[in-house]
């Protein structure tokens, strides 16, 4: 499988995204999705935040979550921030994902 290990986290930033990312998976695990990975990346396509399931009675779902934090500003909030170029990373990052799973 790609890279696992833990980013070094240096820069104020980073951390800071670290916490936004960890607020992120309690939140979902306080509303039912179970943690597959965090953090995972692909070298040369991407990383993706979060990935968690949610069991469901007749199927699961895997789910797979980009964490942003945006102050409030001219430019819109967070979701706006998730470019067609951000949203087609994190589809190739899923497709290895994916891969790599099977």
């Amino acid at each position: 499988m790609p890279n696992h290990k833990s980013l070094i986290l240096t820069s104020p930033k980073q951390r800071q995204g670290s916490r936004f990312e960890q607020q992120a998976c309690e939140y979902l695990q306080a509303q039912g999705l179970r943690l597959v990975a965090q953090n995972w990346q692909q070298p040369k396509v991407g990383e993706l935040d979060l990935v968690m399931i949610e069991i469901g009675s007749a199927w699961s779902t895997l789910v797979f979550i980009e964490v942003r934090q945006r102050k409030s500003s001219n430019y819109g909030d967070a979701a706006l921030s998730v470019t067609a170029s951000k949203q087609r990373k994190v589809i190739k990052a899923a497709q290895c994902f994916f891969a790599a799973a099977s």
